[in-house]
């Protein structure tokens, strides 16, 4: 981990700031979004276990190749790696808080309420006590921007409404897809940040936020224990 990686693990931090600060409908919607809801006891509980058995079940998925005499299976290339430039604690506090709040505020706060808000300011009031003065360039343009708005309203209400359970289950795989980009995997690691992103998804939506971040911190925090568990069992040398 270089003196930049540091540097760019700061910048999301930074910019939900700058969003949060700048705009009051963003900011509104954030604080609803921390807890979604009030079994206070699930929103803590549940993304730490679930978080664990995630971790333990894909991180047994790359040790899957040993079987056919295969190697096992590596991370992303663009997921930090600890290089012992740092401390143990810095290590911990970037893996653990600063890269799950980031990606959690951008892969999901504003991939969901930040789009949903900027489609519903697209909407453009429509002058309907007009229209009978409208010539038919005019009625053409307002039939193309009545359309316009219907379509996003439709979108909004079957997707961040979740009116339609299969329109938010494609949402979730896009935006997992996108998650797991940018993680930079191959072929062979993508589920592991896939699946790990349509959890985290589950409890956003579910309870909201911190559960998320609880799930994804619970991920990053666990999954060295897990690789060293999961080391022993098979009894892999790792010189």
């Amino acid at each position: 981990m270089t003196e930049e990686d540091i540097q760019l693990a700061f910048v999301p931090a930074y910019m939900a700031l700058f969003f949060l600060m700048s705009f009051s409908n963003l900011r509104k919607a954030f604080m609803e979004r921390l807890i979604t809801s009030k079994d206070y006891i699930s929103v803590i509980s549940k993304p730490i276990v679930i978080g664990v058995i995630t971790v333990f079940i894909l991180e047994g998925t790359r040790y899957l190749p040993l079987i056919f005499n295969g190697d096992i299976i590596g991370i992303g290339s663009g997921q930090v790696k600890d290089d012992g430039h740092l401390s143990r604690f810095a290590n911990w506090f970037l893996t653990c808080i600063i890269a799950p709040s980031n990606e959690e505020f951008i892969t999901r706060f504003l991939f969901y309420d930040g789009v949903c808000l900027l489609l519903l300011s697209m909407i453009a009031p429509l002058p309907r006590e007009k229209v009978k003065t409208f010539n038919a360039a005019q009625m053409v343009l307002y039939k193309m921007l009545n359309l316009f708005n219907i379509m996003i309203e439709i979108f909004v209400q079957k997707i961040f409404q979740r009116s339609s359970k299969l329109g938010t289950c494609i949402y979730v795989i896009v935006a997992s897809t996108v998650f797991s980009i940018l993680h930079k995997p191959d072929i062979t690691n993508f589920h592991l940040y896939f699946l790990g992103g349509v959890v985290d998804w589950f409890f956003f939506l579910r309870y909201g936020l911190i559960a998320s971040f609880l799930s994804h911190a619970t991920f990053n925090a666990s999954s060295d224990m897990v690789h060293k568990i999961w080391i022993g069992m098979l009894g892999i040398n790792q010189h």
